[in-house]
């Protein structure tokens, strides 16, 4: 169960659209941000896999919010300088919808060692 007082940690959402440049390619849009949402931030775990030669480090979070139904697996979390990628969203309960909770993860690729 999810107490308001959970609810500790900032995070921004953002949804973007996307439109096509002078090239043909397309370029990603920020459609809608909202700043400033308390949330319950849980780190899940955490690893490294090798794509395709590269060496690319992840991390899987699961983030409770309170209820926003135009928030969808389309939008992107920003948290610490992070942007996470949602992999799924619930409903804490169904009936009174008081909380989303939100299991997303981020990717960094290794640079350099250098």
């Amino acid at each position: 169960m999810i107490n308001a007082s959970d609810l500790n940690r900032l995070v921004t959402l953002e949804s973007y659209t996307f439109t096509t440049n002078d090239s043909g390619g397309t370029s990603p849009v920020l459609a809608e941000s909202i700043p400033n949402v308390w949330a319950k931030v849980e780190e899940l775990s955490g690893g490294n896999v090798i794509n395709q030669g590269q060496d690319k480090n992840f991390a899987d979070y699961r983030i409770s919010i309170r209820y926003r139904p135009q928030v969808t697996e389309n939008w992107n979390i920003i948290y610490e300088g992070q942007t996470l990628k949602i992999k799924q969203m619930q409903v804490d309960n169904t009936a009174y919808k008081r909380y989303l909770i939100i299991y997303a993860s981020t990717t960094k690729q290794q640079e350099s060692w250098s």
